[in-house]
């Protein structure tokens, strides 16, 4: 009985060996169709630059860009991989080593009409953008990415310009222009039939402006060359009195200021003029005379200020005034001063007299007009002199790093534009606080807007 057992036992046995056996010849192994690029990171990328030295010589120069801080967008839907952080102006993205992510088993391209598997030493050729496809383990299913590589074609402190012209613009009857940037408006003044009248623009679209308004409560003519905009309002003078306004439509009379022969600048703190043929300052409602120390060499006409805080001390102001004055026929005069919130701090006005010790003396141009940009002095004008040599209308950006002592031109990246060379139309200039951007308004309603990538606000 029990030999019986066994033989039975030994015959299931079997029989499930075998079936077992069966079983596992039957299986299958399953792999996977996936496929797809999950990440894309650059290395080190060579970029060339042009130096221009003292003598007009240029030569390159070879830097390196570091790959990995540009971060690369991966779009699975259409399939693209791009930065949107462009590579600087000058990368050479002929010779790209990249190293790319996958969920698959391999990833090739194709060069020279060969298939190749990638490699992450590989340096290649991104200049017509390349493909990279990734082929599952299953031997089917594959996916073709295409990675281009965006790089500025100007440097980012390059000084960019568009254009635009405004139909019937309003300006274009008025007999001279003055410009301002408040509260988020370019507002133009300017004279007719002796009159002050005004037209604004959103600074979002300077295409669409205000027709002409008349300024209310204003007696007397008033010199555009006296605006200035202190603590949010805009004042001028006119026939001895100084007014103030909101909006630049609307004027009030500011009381005790009925002796005021001109406006000059203004800082934080303070308004500069001239009061009964002395320098004075504004503050707390009150005027405080200064003497009259070269007072006779102040400009008369283009006159522009700039006011920045000084780095030392952020509650001390430099304020600098541009113009053009009777007395001086050879090239612009500058002033400047130092303005603070504490009364001990401030320092009267200073005439920079640079007629024959400054080789690189502001010019005396029509029209000239002065703009603080990019921490910089911008002066540009109608045709003029530097002294003895003659000045072609717009031909030149002259920009002073030193608060007005040397104006010197560049001409690489900080140029006006090629097609205003010697227009000899009438323009006012402002900067757009709102955009950081220049704009050049002409009269006949043609506006440059000028702005340095890496600094514009859009």
């Amino acid at each position: 009985m029990r030999k019986l057992i066994s033989i039975v036992f030994s015959l299931v046995s079997i029989s499930f060996i075998f079936t077992s056996c069966l079983k596992n010849d039957d299986e299958e192994t399953t792999y996977s169709s996936e496929c797809v690029i999950t990440s894309y990171k650059l290395g080190t990328l060579n970029k060339y630059r042009t130096v221009t030295a003292s003598d007009g010589s240029d030569s390159i120069v070879k830097d390196t860009v570091t790959g990995s801080n540009y971060k690369f967008t991966i779009d699975q839907r259409n399939l693209t991989i791009y930065n949107t952080d462009s590579l600087p102006v000058g990368t050479d993205i002929t010779k790209v080593v990249a190293t790319i992510g996958v969920s698959g088993y391999s990833v090739t391209f194709t060069r020279n009409d060969s298939i190749l598997t990638y490699s992450s030493t590989d340096s290649l050729d991104y200049t017509n953008q390349m493909q990279f496809t990734v082929h599952a383990s299953d031997g089917l299913a594959s996916k073709t990415y295409t990675v281009k590589l965006n790089v500025h074609q100007t440097y980012a402190d390059s000084l960019m310009w568009s254009s635009s012209t405004v139909s019937n613009f309003p300006a274009s009857q008025l007999e001279n222009m003055k410009s301002v940037y408040h509260d988020g408006k370019i507002i133009v003044f300017g004279q007719k039939d002796g009159v002050l009248m005004m037209t604004e623009a959103s600074a979002d679209d300077t295409n669409s402006w205000s027709a002409l308004a008349a300024a209310n409560g204003i007696s007397g003519t008033a010199d555009i060359n006296n605006i200035v905009i202190f603590g949010g309002k805009i004042y001028i003078v006119a026939g001895k009195q100084m007014y103030v306004s909101d909006n630049g439509k609307d004027w009030t009379a500011v009381e005790g200021s009925n002796n005021v022969n001109r406006l000059l600048a203004a800082s934080s703190y303070e308004i500069f003029g001239v009061v009964d043929g002395n320098f004075a300052s504004y503050s707390n409602n009150t005027w405080v005379v200064e003497g009259n120390t070269d007072i006779e060499n102040l400009p008369e006409t283009c006159v522009a200020f700039s006011s920045k805080k000084m780095k030392h001390n952020a509650t001390m102001e430099k304020v600098v005034l541009t113009g053009i004055s009777e007395n001086n026929d050879s090239c612009g005069v500058v002033w400047n001063r130092i303005s603070a919130e504490q009364a001990y701090a401030r320092q009267g006005w200073s005439y920079l007299p640079n007629e024959y010790i400054n080789i690189y003396a502001l010019p005396r141009l029509a029209n000239l007009n002065v703009l603080s940009y990019n921490d910089e002095l911008y002066a540009f004008g109608g045709a003029g002199k530097m002294r003895s040599t003659s000045i072609d209308a717009l031909s030149g950006l002259y920009i002073s790093g030193d608060d007005g002592i040397t104006w010197k031109t560049k001409t690489k990246k900080t140029t006006l534009p090629e097609e205003l060379e010697g227009v000899t139309r009438e323009f006012t200039a402002v900067v757009d606080q709102k955009h950081n951007a220049i704009l050049i308004i002409f009269k006949n309603g043609n506006i440059w807007r000028g702005f340095i990538p890496e600094i514009y606000i859009k």
